[in-house]
């Protein structure tokens, strides 16, 4: 490291709620920014707050806001991770006023593939179930 510069953490840096998810049967690592469409919800179940699946597939603003705009879900690419997106999840997340959720694939990040390959079929059939069960994404 070079004289007078300090490291520091980007997740110190960016505000986002790291968020482990069952997904396909996998622990998953995720990281989700709130853009101000919906108030998020107290209470957490499993890393997930309490009620945030029937509002989220909803569609609507829970606020009095009207309809609220698409979630967005942010994929990596190969030797990816999560951290990819820090700089970018929190301004796309403001401008669209949603929700937006950046995802660690098995193998990569945070997300151990657990005895399984970290294959395009074993991230397909992840991110498969993690949209259906907290989706829909654009």
């Amino acid at each position: 490291m070079h004289a007078g510069l300090t490291s520091v953490s980007m997740n110190s840096c960016i505000p986002g709620h790291d968020r482990w998810v069952d997904a396909d049967g996998l622990f998953v690592h995720t990281v989700e920014w709130e853009g101000g469409g919906a108030a998020e919800p107290p209470g957490t179940d499993n890393g997930t707050p309490t009620g945030e699946r029937s509002r989220r597939r909803s569609g609507t603003d829970q606020s009095g806001g009207g309809a609220a705009e698409p979630p967005v879900l942010l994929v990596h690419g190969l030797g990816g991770s999560t951290t990819n997106w820090l700089s970018v999840g929190p301004e796309l997340a403001a401008r669209l006023r949603t929700r937006v959720t950046a995802i660690d694939l098995a193998g990569f990040g945070r997300t151990r593939p657990d005895g399984r390959r970290a294959s395009l079929g074993t991230n397909g059939r992840l991110l498969e179930a993690f949209a259906r069960d907290r989706g829909p994404f654009v």
